[in-house]
């Protein structure tokens, strides 16, 4: 398997994400930069469909959802995780997927601190 996160969140520190997990790819919200410096301006938010987008672009084609497992947490990834043959939903900040997805598995992630 290859592992891709796929995250609205900004490539100043997405980009260094595969230094704590054992990820291959990073599709996340670029940032805008002129001379090396970073504007304060972000590119287009990799969330909606803008997330199925970058997977297609990334492949240089749409995966085929026998090969693909998906997990995401919100509404704004339905179009990302009808990708998989096998979805989940991780904590769930609302219940409108279940309901489409049916057969969506939520489960709840906690982090263990020491």
């Amino acid at each position: 398997y290859e592992i891709y996160i796929v995250s609205a969140s900004s490539e100043l520190y997405m980009n260094h994400i595969d230094c704590i997990l054992p990820v291959d790819h990073i599709l996340c919200t670029e940032c805008i930069f002129f001379d090396n410096t970073y504007t304060g301006k972000m590119g287009i938010n990799c969330k909606g469909e803008e997330k199925r987008r970058r997977i297609k672009e990334a492949l240089g084609m749409i995966p085929n959802p026998k090969n693909c497992v998906c997990y995401g947490d919100s509404p704004s990834d339905a179009s990302m995780l009808e990708l998989g043959h096998k979805q989940f939903l991780i904590n769930p900040r609302s219940k409108a997927l279940p309901e489409k997805f049916p057969n969506i598995e939520i489960k709840k992630w906690k982090v263990k601190r020491k």
